[in-house]
């Protein structure tokens, strides 16, 4: 059973529209092609959950049973508060808008929840993520390292915290500060359906000389007392090491969670005031989760009245909505009879 923020409105973002006042509340057009009908003929609304808005349902049409399954460990682990208001408010506000150094370049911006368990939000963290972390390693060879812990039955808290201070600790070993300079370090936190137990790991991304695989499996040992699987890798395809990493290391929710309420209510438990993403020596300071945006988008108008003036003809309002279509294939297609446009 989904929560829905119903008792939590938020007012509507006051902006400049491709329509008259009159024609955004209009239920039928100057081209007789109504409201009912675009909406079933385009599907723009089709399958809109009550109590949502109809930007949310296409922003989160791809997982709105497990967004359910989710919104309900959020209620029950951090009560009804702001984090569960934005994070049943993302996608609300959803507005047009245009690159003015490229007039034909359009984008969709809308008020997002950025919660690391909210999967839209976690998809564009990794983008963002790659898109910084990939010149960082551009040049310099660098090693993608992981460390593991072994684990029997115990609760996924205490795990945490013991890898959390188990790399702290090997930090500041002399072997680490002689070999590596700098980096970024990625948790990763899986549920092991063979043998019904937990299993966080670190994915370390390093700048440095050679640091053999022995030495520090024994370091990781002395350190864990339980621990010494280890991997080191020389990194020779790094978008491809980066991929890997945004793609799995960088976001918190596993199926193999997801399956199970009482194991994603502890993960949420378990991970709360933890960072996922990490840099450390050389590399602190730099934020990988840092927008590298630096165009300063022009508004066009709100998501819905671009749509309704698809509906009621309007030819700039089509000829947006298919260079939006491009990018976002979740939006309606235009109609391709030009009889349907203004003239």
């Amino acid at each position: 059973m989904s929560h829905l923020p119903s008792p939590y409105p938020v007012p509507a973002k006051q902006g400049s529209s491709l329509l008259d006042p009159l024609e955004s509340t209009s239920q039928s057009g100057p081209n007789g092609v109504s409201s009912q009908d675009f909406h079933q003929q385009w599907g723009f609304w089709a399958h809109c959950e009550d109590g949502t808005f109809p930007e949310q349902s296409f922003r989160h049409s791809g997982w709105q049973q497990t967004r359910a399954i989710v919104s309900d460990a959020l209620l029950d682990v951090h009560g009804d508060g702001v984090r569960f208001q934005r994070f049943w408010a993302c996608g609300r506000h959803a507005y047009v808008v245009r690159d003015p150094e490229a007039k034909h370049r359009y984008r969709v911006v809308a008020d997002y929840c950025h919660d690391r368990f909210c999967l839209p939000c976690g998809q564009a963290r990794s983008r963002v993520i790659s898109g910084n972390l990939s010149p960082l390693i551009a040049d310099e060879p660098h090693r993608f390292i992981t460390l593991t812990l072994r684990t029997d039955d115990e609760p996924l808290l205490p795990l945490l915290h013991h890898l959390y201070t188990s790399f702290g600790k090997l930090k500041r070993t002399q072997l680490w500060r002689e070999t590596i300079t700098g980096g970024a370090a990625f948790v990763e936190v899986k549920w092991s359906e063979a043998k019904q137990r937990w299993h966080p790991h670190l994915h370390l991304v390093c700048a440095g000389r050679y640091l053999p695989k022995s030495d520090l499996s024994r370091e990781w040992l002395r350190i864990t007392r339980t621990s010494f699987i280890v991997d080191v890798r020389l990194i020779r395809d790094h978008d491809r090491t980066v991929d890997y990493i945004c793609k799995y290391a960088s976001k918190p929710l596993d199926q193999t969670v997801l399956r199970h309420p009482d194991r994603l209510r502890e993960m949420m438990k378990a991970l709360h005031g933890r960072k996922l993403c990490m840099t450390f020596g050389d590399w602190t300071g730099t934020s990988l989760t840092a927008s590298t945006e630096t165009t300063e988008w022009v508004e066009v108008c709100s998501l819905e009245e671009l749509i309704r003036g698809v509906e009621h003809g309007k030819r700039e309002a089509i000829q947006i909505l298919r260079v939006l279509r491009s990018r976002y294939r979740w939006l309606p297609r235009p109609p391709s009879d030009p009889s349907l446009w203004d003239q």
